[in-house]
């Protein structure tokens, strides 16, 4: 017992432990008896085990797929849960038989209308295979190849390569689907994407068995190596572009940085607000002025001296007329801007500089 007066006990380990008080015993007690209770109401709930009798085991086991010597329903007039899953298991096989029948009488029907020349039929007749969504790798290869032939025989150029491009991801063999891709990259101007199809299709065409593609050549090999070089060519000239478009690019993001520096020193300030700091995200269309009678639209820019210069709308409302002046330096005064017009009959809208 401690000072307290509270009976105070040792555990084996020869640490302190507090008896429990009152209100934490009848806590507990009254946890065990609810604990008690649940464990008796769901054992009341339980079903008693049902016996084991022989002969309906037996009837069980003669219902088993792997037992049945007769295909008979039971009582119900049903099949047992294992027969009805292998009879599912049978339709969806025919079911998967059945859509690539459809498919393939639709690749021929789309066959038939390229022939005569009927392309935007043979497109749509080998959409309709494509949607069966049939599981034949091969013939979905094919049905997309030959919808690319017939996209690229009506100028649908991208169309026909992406689906040359799932050509041949469901058949990497089928060389008309390469060659056809080749052959739009090409006519897209795409030189390094037409290169990389090509090698990506390398290990695929090295050891396939050719088969003459295009009459002028002897071999689909030779095909290849001649668009190849075409490819090689177009890389060269998408380079040459390239480095044209950046060094444009600078030099007017250079161009774009001296006006709105020239603005910012300047303290003009425009409706709606320009990012004077942020060169690449202004437009040229945000100063420009476009109207009807103007044969190009005009805009402020900076001289090599750094001299701002803008177009000015002259308005006169008494005869409804205008007139702008497309190039005014801000070093100009007013006289000398208006004192020329007071020479001039403002009855003509021609356009002065």
């Amino acid at each position: 017992m401690d000072s307290s007066g509270e009976l105070v006990t040792l555990d084996s380990s020869g640490e302190t432990m507090t008896s429990m008080t009152d209100l934490e015993r009848t806590k507990l007690a009254e946890e065990l008896d609810d604990d008690l209770d649940y464990f008796l109401d769901n054992l009341a709930k339980q079903e008693p085990k049902k016996p084991f009798v022989y002969d309906e085991w037996c009837k069980e086991i003669d219902q088993h797929p792997a037992f049945m010597t007769v295909l008979e329903p039971d009582k119900n007039g049903e099949f047992s849960e294992a027969i009805q899953a292998l009879q599912a298991l049978k339709y969806e096989d025919d079911e998967l038989e059945d859509r690539r029948e459809v498919a393939e009488k639709h690749k021929l029907d789309g066959n038939k209308h390229y022939k005569y020349k009927k392309y935007h039929w043979a497109i749509n007749r080998y959409t309709d295979g494509i949607n069966q969504r049939c599981t034949d790798r091969s013939l979905n290869s094919v049905l997309y190849a030959n919808r690319a032939a017939a996209q690229k025989r009506i100028g649908n150029i991208g169309s026909a390569f992406r689906d040359c491009f799932f050509a041949r991801k469901f058949n990497p063999d089928n060389m008309k689907a390469v060659i056809r891709g080749a052959e739009c990259l090409v006519e897209l101007g795409r030189g390094k994407q037409c290169m990389d199809w090509l090698k990506g299709s390398k290990e695929y065409y090295k050891a396939a068995k050719f088969i003459p593609y295009n009459h002028t050549h002897k071999a689909d090999d030779d095909y290849v190596n001649e668009l190849y070089e075409k490819a090689q060519h177009l890389a060269l000239i998408e380079d040459r572009n390239e480095r044209k478009r950046r060094h444009d690019y600078v030099k007017d993001l250079a161009e774009k940085q001296r006006l709105l520096s020239a603005f910012k020193v300047r303290d003009i300030n425009f409706r709606p607000p320009l990012c004077y700091d942020n060169p690449e995200f202004f437009e040229w269309s945000q100063v420009e002025v476009q109207l009807a009678f103007l044969r190009k639209t005009e805009r402020v820019y900076v001289d090599n001296c750094g001299i701002l210069h803008w177009p000015i709308l002259v308005q006169y409302p008494e005869v409804g007329k205008v007139n702008i002046i497309t190039d005014c330096s801000e070093e100009n005064s007013i006289t000398d801007i208006f004192g020329f017009y007071e020479q001039r009959t403002p009855h003509d809208d021609t356009t002065f500089k």
